[in-house]
C-alpha cells in the first residue's frame, strides 16, 4: 500500500506540468511575446519528457526508486524556482521545458514501474489508476493556479509549485522500498525473445501520434481556446480543469473498455470521441459548448494514453513491454512537440483556433481509419497480464 500511495502521489504532483495553459496568457503578457513562443515551452517540455522516459532506463537501476524520486523532486523544484526568478523566454524554455519536462519523464517511468510492482497481477488497473492521478494533478493544479493568479503573479505560482513538487517527491520516496528497482528497459535474465516486427511497432507509433497530437494541443491551449470566443473570458479559467477531469475519468474507464470491448475497439472508442469533440470545439461559438467539447476531448485523450500501454503489453508480452513502450512513446513526445506549437502558430496567423482544431480532428480521424483498415495488427497470443 505504501508503494502504491507513493506512486499515486508522485503521479499527481508531476501532473502539474500539464496545467501550463493556465499560465500561458499571464506569461505572454509578462514576456510581451507571441502565443507560439510561449506555447513552445510546453512543447519542449513534452519532448524532454519523452527523453526522460528513455533516460530512466539507466537512472532507475543505478539510483533505485527512493533516490530517483528525491532527485526528480530536487531538480524539478530548482527548475521552477529558476523560472520564477528569471524574466526571459530562454529561462522559461530551459527551466520549464528542458529540466522540469525531463524530470517529469523520469518520474513518469518511475511511478508506472512502482505501480506495477504494487499490483503485479492487475497491471491494467494499476496503469489506469496512476494515469488518472496524473490527470487529476493537472486538474487540481490548473484550478489552483487560476485562483492564485487572481491576486498574484506567475512567479509566485511557480515558487509555491516548486515547494509542492519537492515535498510530494520526498513523501513518495519514503513510501518506496530502499532496494533498487528493475530498469525500465532491462530484459529478464536469460530470456531469449524474437525481434519485435518493425512494421507492427510503426503501426502503433503512427496511431498513437495521430491521436495524441490533437489531445495535447487541446490541453496546452485550453484556456486560450475558450478565451478567444465571445464572452469566453469568464469561462476560460475552468477550461483546463474540465479537460483534466475528463482525462481522469477516461483513464479510469480505460480498463473497463478493454474488458468489455477488446483492445482494438477499446482503442477505437477514444479516437472516435476525440475526433467528434475536436470538431465540436472547432465549430463552437458558445464558450459553454467549447468547455463541454474540451471535457470530452480530455476524456478521450485520457482513455487513449491508458489503453495504448495495455495494447502493447498484450500484443508483445509483458517481458518486452518496456522495450516496445519506449519506442512507441516517442510518438507521444513527437505529438507533444508539434501539436501545441503548431496550434500556436496557426492561431497567430489566422487569429482563431478553428483551423488548428479542425486539422487535429482530421488527424484523430485518420488514426481511427487505420484501426478500421488494418485489424491484423491486433492478432496476438499474449494476454494483458503477459501469460499465454
Amino acid at each position: 500500500p505504501m508503494v502504491l500511495a507513493g506512486a499515486l502521489l508522485l503521479s499527481c504532483v508531476f501532473g502539474s506540468l500539464h496545467a501550463f495553459s493556465a499560465l500561458m496568457l499571464p506569461l505572454q503578457v509578462q514576456y510581451q511575446s507571441d502565443r507560439a513562443s510561449v506555447s513552445f515551452a510546453y512543447a519542449l517540455a513534452i519532448l524532454c519528457l519523452t527523453g526522460g522516459v528513455f533516460m530512466s532506463r539507466w537512472i532507475l537501476p543505478v539510483l533505485g526508486a527512493r533516490a530517483t524520486a528525491l532527485l526528480c523532486g530536487l531538480l524539478g523544484a530548482a527548475a521552477l524556482v529558476g523560472v520564477a526568478r528569471g524574466n526571459s523566454l530562454a529561462v522559461l524554455w530551459l527551466g520549464y521545458g528542458v529540466v522540469f519536462g525531463g524530470v517529469n519523464g523520469v518520474a513518469y517511468s518511475l511511478f508506472l514501474d512502482r505501480a506495477a510492482v504494487a499490483l503485479p497481477t492487475r497491471p491494467g488497473f494499476a496503469i489506469g489508476l496512476v494515469t488518472a492521478a496524473y490527470g487529476a494533478g493537472a486538474a487540481v493544479c490548473a484550478q489552483w493556479e487560476a485562483w492564485m493568479l487572481q491576486g498574484g503573479s506567475p512567479a509566485q505560482v511557480l515558487q509555491w509549485l516548486a515547494v509542492a513538487v519537492f515535498a510530494a517527491s520526498a513523501l513518495a520516496a519514503a513510501g518506496f522500498s530502499p532496494e533498487k528497482s528493475v530498469a525500465a528497459g532491462q530484459p529478464a535474465a536469460g530470456l531469449a525473445m524474437p525481434a519485435v516486427p518493425g512494421m507492427d511497432l510503426g503501426f502503433f507509433w503512427l496511431v498513437y501520434f495521430l491521436g495524441a497530437a490533437g489531445g495535447l494541443m487541446a490541453i496546452a491551449h485550453a484556456v486560450p481556446i475558450v478565451d478567444a470566443l465571445p464572452g469566453g473570458a469568464d469561462w476560460a479559467p475552468v477550461a483546463p480543469t474540465l479537460n483534466a477531469l475528463g482525462n481522469v475519468l477516461g483513464s479510469l474507464l480505460a480498463g473497463m473498455l478493454v474488458d468489455r470491448l477488446g483492445l482494438r475497439r477499446a482503442l477505437a472508442v477514444p479516437l472516435g470521441v476525440l475526433t467528434m469533440s475536436l470538431y465540436l470545439v472547432a465549430s463552437a461559438v458558445d464558450p459553454r459548448l467549447a468547455l463541454a467539447g474540451l471535457c470530452a476531448c480530455g476524456m478521450a485523450y485520457g482513455a487513449l494514453i491508458a489503453v495504448v500501454p495495455l495494447v502493447l503489453r498484450s500484443r508483445f508480452g509483458a517481458a518486452r513491454f518496456n522495450q516496445t513502450f519506449g519506442v512507441v512513446f516517442t510518438a507521444w513526445g513527437s505529438a507533444g512537440l508539434l501539436g501545441p506549437f503548431v496550434g500556436g502558430v496557426l492561431y497567430d496567423q489566422a487569429g482563431s483556433y478553428q483551423l488548428a482544431l479542425a486539422l487535429a480532428a482530421g488527424s484523430a480521424a485518420t488514426a481511427l481509419a487505420l484501426l478500421a483498415g488494418f485489424p491484423r495488427f491486433f492478432r496476438f497470443p499474449v494476454s494483458v497480464t503477459g501469460s499465454r
